[in-house]
């Protein structure tokens, strides 16, 4: 892979004298957005959902544009205070970026409270880092929005939009998510190539640990599942280049994978988890 290129920010540096120097600023970012782009792609950073044709991504890679502009990304807990509307606790992050003289190129706000469903019964800790993460994607966002759109991306980070998510899976009023493009007819079904496999882990509520899977079909569209069973199926269909059969529900979160089915491939079909 070719080593990241590190573009001037137009926001914070002096507005350019020339028009050949605004083209050469618009090349970089371009070159940098296309290599943010592949990163995003080869390790399931992005998610689609709702009816927005964008997919939004992970605070994991606003921090490649950041990083590969020699920025520094900083966060703290300012504070807990009480929603006055609502009474809820709330924690109040504040982060900010500097650049490679240390100074601040970029700050946010960022909260996370007791009254949204999924961090409700969270404990503080899980919550503080919430809040902290959102502050972070704000203020990559509010600096590099720009050319996270170049690279085909939402500009609204996906934590910025998880908690809508959650709503929008009990709500008949939310606009349903986007279904993959090339699919067979049949709704929930489609027949790819594995092209490639991300794993995220992470801790339930329990604090028992989990992986999530995400898996890259050759139609362009990213399944996901937290079944093991799933992800070794997947690992070896992408080896073997078979042709796979994917039923899947659409949620939220995206496209959950229900069954795997890998020709060649003999498998007692696992339980959905």
């Amino acid at each position: 892979m070719k080593p990241m290129t590190r573009i001037p920010e137009p926001m914070e540096q002096p507005a350019p004298s020339t028009a050949d120097e605004q083209k050469r600023i618009l090349a970089d970012a371009a070159v940098l957005a296309e290599q943010v782009a592949r990163i995003v792609r080869d390790n399931g950073l992005s998610m689609r959902f709702g009816n927005n044709p964008r997919e939004y991504v992970f605070v994991e890679g606003w921090l490649t544009i950041s990083r590969a502009n020699n920025e520094q990304p900083h966060a703290t807990v300012k504070e807990v205070v009480r929603d006055p509307e609502t009474g809820d606790e709330l924690i109040h992050a504040r982060a900010w970026l500097t650049d490679g003289h240390g100074t601040i190129v970029s700050r946010a706000d960022g909260y996370c409270g007791t009254g949204e469903s999924r961090w409700r019964d969270k404990p503080f800790y899980a919550r503080a880092s919430m809040a902290q993460t959102r502050a972070l994607a704000k203020a990559m966002r509010l600096r590099h929005a720009w050319v996270m759109v170049m690279a085909g991306y939402s500009p609204t980070p996906a934590e910025e939009m998880s908690e809508d998510l959650v709503d929008s899976r009990s709500s008949s009023s939310a606009p349903a998510p986007t279904r993959p493009q090339e699919l067979d007819d049949e709704p929930g079904v489609a027949h790819i190539v594995v092209k490639a496999i991300s794993e995220k882990t992470g801790k339930k509520g329990d604090g028992t640990p989990y992986v999530r899977y995400g898996i890259r079909g050759s139609d362009g569209a990213w399944y996901n599942t937290f079944s093991p069973k799933f992800g070794e199926l997947a690992r070896a269909a992408r080896d073997s280049g078979a042709r796979t059969t994917v039923h899947y529900a659409i949620t939220g979160f995206g496209n959950d994978i229900l069954e795997f089915e890998v020709e060649g491939i003999a498998q007692d079909t696992p339980h959905r988890e």
